[in-house]
């Protein structure tokens, strides 16, 4: 019997009071419920004509929160809408709807939450938006379609999220969009169709999900704007731009009438630097595989006795045609039936890495990684230029392609070991694989989807300063 009494009790103590209290000095009456030591306003009579301050007390309550769909359609009701100080919460719908308020709307310090559609399609407001600094999360439609909002919009540090469609059509808004420094996500449509923005100022870090954005143009603090322009210009891009990588073509190759051992063979680098590091292998039976790959290494003069061994090696000019004798039965002893000639050629970076520089911070040193993952075809063309490079960590026997006892290519591709081929690359680069701690630390610096699987490892340097 005591038990069933305690949790009648506990029901009877969570329930909200409904209660309504005539202000004479107005002659507006107000609808509330009181529980526990707040009150909530749920609305008001008459509902029209000028509205007077939303009262901070209620049956000698604080309001704490203006309740769900409290003003929702209230057309008639004209004037400032001020709210006080004592409000923490603006419940969903609180005033959606409401046409007729005008001059500006002052959300202030005390807010920490705006509700779903807590302004959808409030058009008559005709000034600026204030929204107060202790405000965490805006919420679904919460200013949708609010079109009479004039000036910048700020959005305060306190802010962590913005949900689907809160500023969407918010159209009167003119000039640059202020995003406060701890906002991380920012849903879909948040500011479609706000037209008069013109500019977004990141204050911190871009959010982890970043939707909705009104226009391309972006802005941010000194300190993070290199890295995430370079990020925001290629951030759904998963392959590495060819752009400035340099393209190796054979003009022409064939074995010399007068000599059939030497293989004539003409070539041009194109590249947007004025030179470039040139090396050269083969294939027997025109196979491209570390099972048929030899290393030329002889080069003697041309048909007219010209020297050709300085037309391979660094500081090759770019973009005009080299000749390359190859003297084949020196660096050959099997019986060619068929032989493929390429021309390898780089400028700096023997992978192509798109590369973002992160800033010294007190806890994490200066860095640059690789957001781009690398194929396994471009790890396969980065093992043949250290082969032809003539890497000393590296040995070929029987086809296949090692570092000491690691395997790194097995034939004609490195599919299969494409993790420990990139470790060994990315160790003749200078970098390491972005990994662990490291790899948690740049996610949520850049912002970026980095996956941590053997397939797509990503590239790490560390910059002393």
């Amino acid at each position: 019997m005591k038990k069933v009494i305690i949790m009648l009790l506990m029901a009877v103590a969570v329930n909200a009071m409904a209660a309504e209290w005539y202000d004479e000095s107005t002659g507006f009456t107000w609808y509330y419920t009181v529980s526990g030591d707040a009150a909530t306003l749920t609305g008001c009579s008459p509902k029209e004509g000028k509205l007077p301050p939303l009262p901070s007390m209620l049956g000698g309550k604080s309001v704490k929160m203006i309740g769900k769909s409290a003003f929702g359609g209230c057309s008639g009701l004209r004037g400032s809408l001020i709210i006080p100080d004592s409000v923490i919460k603006l419940e969903d719908d609180a005033f959606a709807g409401c046409s007729g308020f005008t001059g500006s709307l002052i959300i202030p310090n005390s807010v920490t939450t705006i509700g779903s559609g807590a302004f959808w399609r409030c058009s008559g407001i005709t000034g600026s938006l204030t929204i107060g600094n202790s405000v965490t999360t805006i919420g679904l439609h919460a200013f949708k379609e609010s079109t009479g909002f004039t000036g910048s919009l700020i959005i305060p540090d306190s802010v962590t999220t913005i949900k689907v469609a809160a500023f969407q059509g918010c159209s009167g808004f003119m000039g640059s969009l202020i995003i406060g420094n701890s906002v991380t996500t920012i849903q879909s449509a948040a500011f479609s169709g706000c037209r008069g923005l013109t500019d977004v100022f990141f204050k911190g870090l871009p959010p982890s999900v970043f939707d909705g954005l009104p226009v391309s143009g972006l802005s941010f603090p000194e300190k993070y704007a290199v890295e995430w322009r370079k990020v925001l210009a290629h951030k759904n891009i998963r392959e590495p731009k060819r752009e400035g990588v340099p393209v190796a073509k054979v003009v022409s190759g064939k074995m010399r009438e007068s000599d059939p051992t030497v293989m004539d063979v003409v070539y041009k680098v194109t590249s947007t630097k004025p030179t470039v590091k040139v090396r050269a292998l083969a294939f027997q039976d025109g196979e491209r595989s570390f099972a048929k790959v030899v290393r030329p290494e002889t080069f003697v003069e041309d048909e007219n006795g010209n020297p050709t061994a300085g037309n391979i090696g660094d500081g090759v000019t770019a973009n005009e045609e080299h000749t390359l004798s190859w003297k084949v039965s020196a660096d050959w002893n099997a019986t060619l039936a068929k032989v493929k000639f390429e021309v390898l050629a780089v400028e700096d970076e023997i992978l192509p890495l798109e590369l973002v520089t992160l800033p010294k911070t007190e806890t994490q040193p200066k860095m640059v990684f690789s957001w781009n993952y690398v194929i396994p075809s471009r790890a396969f063309d980065a093992l043949l230029w250290l082969y032809a490079d003539k890497d000393l960590g590296l040995t070929l026997t029987d086809g296949v392609l090692k570092n000491g006892t690691v395997r790194l290519a097995d034939g004609a591709s490195c599919d299969k070991t494409s993790y420990d081929a990139l470790v060994y690359i990315y160790g003749k680069m200078g970098y390491e694989l972005l990994q662990g701690e490291r790899l948690d630390y740049v996610r949520e610096r850049s912002r970026l989807d980095l996956p941590g699987i053997s397939e797509r490892q990503y590239a790490v340097k560390v910059i002393e300063e």
